[in-house]
């Protein structure tokens, strides 16, 4: 994996275990913040959040998952 995926997956998995460490009532106030105020960056990082945290099939994903790809035969 080179330097620049590596330091983009790191980010992108700060970003999101920022989001998914606040409590439920926090991240749906969040929510409603950044709709209110149309801010399409802070609704983003919550859809984000939640692909990373749990997989597009809403399953809770292991931390190097995430850049793991198996080859199938």
């Amino acid at each position: 994996m080179s330097l620049e995926l590596l330091a983009a997956n790191l980010t992108l998995r700060g970003r999101a275990d920022r989001l998914s460490r606040l409590n439920p009532d926090a991240r749906r106030k969040e929510g409603i913040r950044a709709a209110r105020d149309s801010d399409v960056e802070g609704l983003w990082g919550l859809q984000e959040a939640f692909l990373v945290t749990y997989g597009s099939r809403g399953r809770r994903q292991a931390s190097g998952e995430s850049g793991t790809w198996r080859r199938r035969a």
